[in-house]
């Protein structure tokens, strides 16, 4: 028996077991579009975007993108996200300055 060097050898593992329980693909292909938005998510943002659109007084001009980063940031928190975007001072408002980007 030779000496023992302080390793031991470990059995041979089977590990092509494990490759049906841990798989890469998180989401769906068909779910996920590339940046980690599900269909559940895009849903969110839509009725969200709607949402806060009623809570915003008709003089703030805000995009759909700036909303919906927002919703996202605040986990589609509709009352954040429409206090957020009425303390932002960068939101120019219609009778205040106003001008259409095509303008500018």
């Amino acid at each position: 028996m030779p000496p023992k060097s302080g390793h031991q050898r470990a059995k041979n593992v089977g590990y092509d077991d494990y490759d049906d329980d841990y798989n890469d693909n998180y989401y769906d292909e068909e779910e996920n579009d590339g940046n980690g938005m599900t269909d559940e998510d895009r849903e969110q943002l839509r009725i969200g975007t709607i949402k806060v659109r009623e809570g915003l007084d008709s003089t703030i001009i805000v995009s759909d993108a700036q909303i919906q980063e927002s919703l996202w940031h605040y986990f589609y928190d509709v009352e954040k996200t429409v206090a957020y975007l009425k303390s932002r001072p960068s939101l120019t408002t219609r009778g205040q300055g106003y001008r259409p980007d095509s303008v500018r």
